[in-house]
């Protein structure tokens, strides 16, 4: 895809009113910003975008993930946010981290998300 097709697939532009181009949005961007979305368009750095899996759990499967997700989210920004702004460091909390990912269902979440991407892969 080209790169409007990629921001506008993200959210960037809704497909609502009137839209504009990436060529009219160029205006408003940093020359480097420019540069760099040129490289990426040019040498096909984009990644696929992750499919949506909502059709593809069991409803057990959704029910779960549901439970898991919140908490597990919450945790990973908040502690994110505390290494990024150098409240805490990752160096001497990273393997209490993982531990306490384990501790809130990490490894039973991936076990759906797999499933399920898994199921969407065979359809």
């Amino acid at each position: 895809d080209d790169f409007q097709s990629i921001i506008t697939a993200a959210g960037v532009q809704l497909d609502i009113g009137y839209k504009q181009t990436f060529e009219y949005e160029k205006q408003w961007l940093h020359p480097l910003a420019v540069e760099g979305i040129t490289m990426y368009e040019e040498n096909d750095y984009f990644l696929d975008l992750f499919p949506d899996l909502s059709s593809a759990y069991t409803p057990e499967e959704f029910e779960k993930y549901t439970e898991l997700y919140t908490p597990i989210q919450t945790y990973l920004t908040e502690t994110e946010q505390k290494w990024l702004y150098g409240v805490n460091d990752v160096n001497t909390e990273y393997d209490a981290f993982i531990e306490q990912l384990k501790k809130l269902g990490i490894d039973e979440l991936i076990k759906i998300q797999q499933s399920a991407y898994d199921r969407y892969n065979s359809n």
